[in-house]
C-alpha cells in the first residue's frame, strides 16, 4: 500500500489512466505540477473537496448491483416509476443479489 499511495506511483498510475489519484500528494510533486499545467486534471482536481466517497457493492454481484442503481436512476428520471417505487425495487433486487 505504500507503494501504491506514493508520489511516484501516483503520479504514474494517473498519467497512465486519466483517473485523479485516490489521494492528491502534497504540492510540489510531480503529480501536483501535471495536474496543474492540465487543465481537465485540474478543474476535477479542484472539486475534490466537494465529492463524496464512493461505496462499492462487495462480492461478486457487485457491479450488477451498481447497474441495478443505475437503472432505478434512469426508471426515475423517465417518468416510468416513482421514486420512492423504483427505489425500492432497486433495493430488493441488491438484497436478492447479495444474499
Amino acid at each position: 500500500m505504500k507503494f501504491l499511495l506514493s508520489a511516484d506511483s501516483t503520479e504514474k498510475w494517473t498519467k497512465g489512466t486519466g483517473y485523479l489519484p485516490p489521494t492528491i500528494v502534497e504540492k510540489g510533486t510531480g503529480i501536483d505540477k501535471f495536474l496543474t499545467e492540465n487543465k481537465l486534471m485540474s478543474v476535477a482536481a479542484s472539486q475534490m473537496p466537494d465529492m463524496g466517497q464512493w461505496a462499492s457493492f462487495s462480492g461478486s454481484n457487485g457491479l450488477k448491483a451498481e447497474q441495478i442503481l443505475i437503472d432505478a436512476r434512469d426508471i426515475i428520471l423517465s417518468g416510468e416509476k416513482p421514486a420512492d417505487k423504483a427505489l425500492e425495487d432497486a433495493q430488493n433486487e441488491i438484497i436478492k443479489l447479495m444474499k
